[in-house]
């Protein structure tokens, strides 16, 4: 199976910080759809929560650091570096040495927004979630190298099979022991420094780190069997695919949580077993208003993940997830040896694919829909084409993917098929320009219209599409102002008039024209969206005027931006009757079909069909070119 990963075409696009919708030129990552018939995710952040929570259990993330570990780690790294280096973890080791102090109550109100349909956090605004990136930056690991199944490659070499009988001869001693059971401070005292078993010291030190930094399957801080051959061959510098395994087990962990949330999976014991310390990493790193203040510069004489060592976060936070504080590209101006992030290339460009280089790859793995393969069976989906904009591409509407998860073997398959594209796109490192379709908009401006449901903690949501956001590089741009603030301008962009039009539908089905109020007086039907009001205290009328910025396109093929003006009056010594004018009705003009619409036409419907017939002209001028 073999496919293409991305696309270039040109598309009418709204920047991620709101603005105007232009005609350009934009990437995005396959596969996408055009049916206009799109069911969003199920986004369940609130209904049927379990309140309180149920308590988690975290393996292998204790509030105390494992004792002597750091001595270990110390005296290993200047034996055995090189071998880490060639394997691809380094840094991943170096990264178990850093203390991250868990917040329970940012991993549960993160885990409410979690859709196990697609892996990725259903927030009002859209989606996001933990890629195979965040598994390089911050965890370190490696995207390629061999499955961490046991049976894709088992211990064959007489020598890796002699070290394996050592270490379980060991292991069966710590057995025997009055411990009665191979915990990981026993583990530590029988290996360490011990001449007796310099000989595998190596590999019983890799056992470790992969049982609590990697894998924390064991309860209880013990020593299983299961990780032998992998410790075995990274001691002997075989690069193993331990990116996708620990996506997997996060990714499956946290529908765990979730279904336990929803007290839809009482039976089961509430315990963790997935370095879930990178998932809070990931909440600091992409939600600035949510992360300490730690004040550690970012220099790259650290690991990404070692900033974030030993920092507590305030307990009084509030634990909203906006679309205001989401940083989508957080490490642009950080990670070294990546395509994503080369320090001598910050300008947009193509490269060629084929070429053997490994950050070719590295970088194709990261873009391309996948499976997951992790241990004991454990197959999720990887749908990087949700969240494009993480990778500084665009976004359009995500198509479904037929799942490739009928056997580990089919799943790695898919993970390592072969790239049909001769060329991949290289965003910029200099600024974020990434946007979505009016497509993708107008779909999630459906869900975003749905009101101020409670997210996190409980705390009240701001009004989505009533704020604009700040450019991703720009941390000391002033905040966004309101659309509502009186020396606002009367320009309103397409992004904000379609989350606003769904508000108006809603206003509609609950309000009857001409309706008697609780004071005798009828109420005035829902015309329009009123940005500016004006009152004439002589005549007693109160006139509401509404100017919106649409974009037409000309038979020259260009778009410029024309104003329609929605007016009505109100008059006060007609019983608060509301009637259109005129001037009103004359100036409501839709390019192409539909013609004028009835001046009695909910406005909700008026700016559909513009909608409808701007995308018409944007499709016929490309069907010209």
């Amino acid at each position: 199976m073999a496919d293409l990963i991305m696309e270039e075409r040109e598309e009418l696009m709204v920047s991620h910080a709101g603005g105007k919708p232009a005609l350009r030129t934009a990437h995005f990552l396959k596969p996408s759809t055009n049916s206009r018939v799109f069911s969003l995710p199920q986004q369940t952040a609130a209904a049927g929560v379990r309140e309180p929570p149920p308590k988690f259990r975290f393996h292998g993330w204790s509030n105390k650091p494992l004792k002597d570990w750091e001595k270990w780690v110390e005296s290993m790294c200047a034996l055995h570096q090189p071998v880490w280096k060639k394997a691809g973890i380094h840094e991943a080791i170096m990264n178990s040495t850093s203390r991250i102090h868990r917040s329970d109550e940012l991993i549960v109100a993160l885990a409410r927004n979690w859709n196990p349909e697609t892996n990725t956090f259903c927030f009002p605004w859209g989606e996001a979630t933990l890629t195979l990136e965040d598994m390089i930056v911050l965890g370190g690991f490696s995207v390629l190298g061999g499955c961490v199944d046991p049976d894709f490659s088992p211990v064959k070499d007489r020598k890796l099979e002699d070290t394996k009988q050592k270490l379980l001869k060991a292991r069966i001693e710590l057995n025997k022991s009055a411990a009665k059971k191979v915990t990981q401070t026993n583990w530590i005292c029988k290996f360490m420094n011990n001449s007796e078993y310099c000989e595998i010291e190596h590999e019983a030190f890799l056992v470790l780190w992969l049982e609590r930094y990697v894998f924390p399957y064991s309860p209880r801080d013990t020593i299983g069997t299961k990780l032998l051959d992998m410790a075995i061959r990274l001691g002997r510098g075989e690069r193993m695919a331990l990116a996708p395994a620990v996506l997997a087990i996060i990714y499956k962990n946290l529908t765990f949580m979730k279904n336990a949330l929803l007290a839809l999976d009482r039976t089961k014991k509430s315990a963790i077993s997935a370095p879930f310390w990178l998932v809070q990493v990931w909440v600091w790193e992409r939600f600035p208003a949510l992360n300490p203040n730690h004040g550690i510069s970012a220099g790259h004489e650290r690991s990404r993940f070692a900033r974030w060592d030993d920092v507590k976060m305030s307990v009084k936070k509030n634990l909203e997830f906006v679309r205001e504080d989401f940083i989508w590209r957080p490490y642009m101006f950080w990670a070294r040896n990546s395509l994503l992030y080369k320090e001598d290339e910050e300008e947009e460009r193509w490269i060629l694919v084929g070429s053997g280089d490994e950050e070719v790859h590295e970088f194709v793995r990261c873009l391309r829909v996948s499976e997951l393969v992790g241990l004991e069976g454990c197959i999720e989906q990887y749908l990087p084409h949700r969240v494009a904009m993480q990778f500084g591409m665009d976004q359009d509407v995500p198509a479904f993917v037929a799942r490739a998860n009928e056997s580990p073997g089919v799943a790695w398959d898919c993970y390592t098929r072969p790239v049909l594209d001769m060329k991949l796109w290289v965003p910029s490192r200099r600024s974020f320009q990434s946007g979505v379709t009016t497509h993708y908009l107008r779909s999630w401006g459906l869900k975003e219209s749905m009101g101020t449901k409670k997210v996190g903690s409980g705390v009240k949501r701001k009004k989505e599409g009533c704020q604009r956001s700040r450019p991703e590089s720009d941390e000391n741009a002033p905040p966004p102002t309101s659309l509502d603030d009186e020396d606002h301008d009367d320009e309103i962009s397409l992004a904000e008039l379609l989350m606003k039009r769904e508000k108006l539908k809603e206003k509609a089905k609950h309000h009857t024209p001409g309706k008697t109020g609780v004071h005798g007086e009828k109420q005035p039907e829902i015309l329009g969206l009123c940005t500016r009001y004006r009152c004439n205290e002589s005549s007693g009328r109160e006139r509401s005027e509404e100017h919106v910025e649409m974009p037409m396109v000309e038979e020259r093929g260009l778009l410029e931006a024309k104003s329609v003006c929605i007016s009505f009056k109100k008059d006060k010594g007609r019983g608060g009757g509301c009637t259109s004018t005129p001037a009103a009705a004359a100036s409501v003009r839709i390019a192409g079909e539909g013609g004028v619409p009835s001046p009695q036409s909910p406005p909700w419907r008026t700016l559909e069909a513009k909608i409808m017939n701007l995308e018409k002209l944007v499709a016929l001028m490309k069907r010209k070119n």
